[in-house]
């Protein structure tokens, strides 16, 4: 695995502890993807080309355009950042056959629990009648992206080749659904 963010990154084709990789992504004040791996130390853009499985990128939007796609050697790509693939580069992955995690699947656990009052789903706006005061929020959003995820990747073979564009497609349907007109600008306009 390797992972990149602003100024620093860490690669190991044997990968990292989930947990130890969650608390060094979520470390903004200091370098913790250095801490969690010192021996593994490399440059950002170096990310890109690592002999890897998965690479996790996304330190700031466009981080991967069509032309640094060309470099990824690994088979699925991770955001761990908002928008940081570009369309071209979705096109040019996806010929690849490198697979792309859509960005708001993958980082919506993390926004819907992250102003919850001490990730207390109880304190949610819309929390479910009924919802016991100490539910794990966390636990409740990981469980629905994950399904959600699932669902998106089941769906991949059927009509999209992509992802990416199969949870557009879901977000879209999700949108008629429940009456309301999709916007004008779509998300991979």
């Amino acid at each position: 695995m390797a992972v990149a963010r602003a100024g620093s990154a860490i690669a190991d084709p044997a990968g990292f502890d989930p947990d130890a990789l969650a608390t060094a992504l979520a470390d903004t004040g200091g370098d913790g993807l250095a801490a969690l791996a010192p021996d593994h130390g490399t440059d950002p853009a170096a990310v890109l080309t690592a002999e890897v499985d998965i690479v996790a990128i996304g330190s700031k939007m466009s981080a991967v355009d069509h032309n640094a796609a060309t470099s990824i050697r690994a088979a699925v790509l991770v955001p761990t950042g908002w928008v940081p693939v570009t369309t071209r580069a979705l096109a040019v992955l996806t010929r690849q056959g490198v697979t792309v995690v859509p960005d708001f699947v993958a980082l919506a656990g993390a926004v819907t629990s992250s102003g919850l009052v001490g990730g207390d789903a109880s304190t949610a706006p819309g929390a479910a009648p009924g919802t016991a005061p100490g539910t794990d929020a966390a636990g409740i959003a990981a469980a629905t992206v994950a399904g959600i995820m699932t669902e998106v990747l089941a769906g991949v073979g059927d009509v999209w080749n992509n992802p990416v564009l199969a949870a557009c497609a879901r977000a879209e349907a999700f949108i008629i659904d429940r009456g309301h007109e999709l916007p004008t600008t779509r998300p991979l306009g």
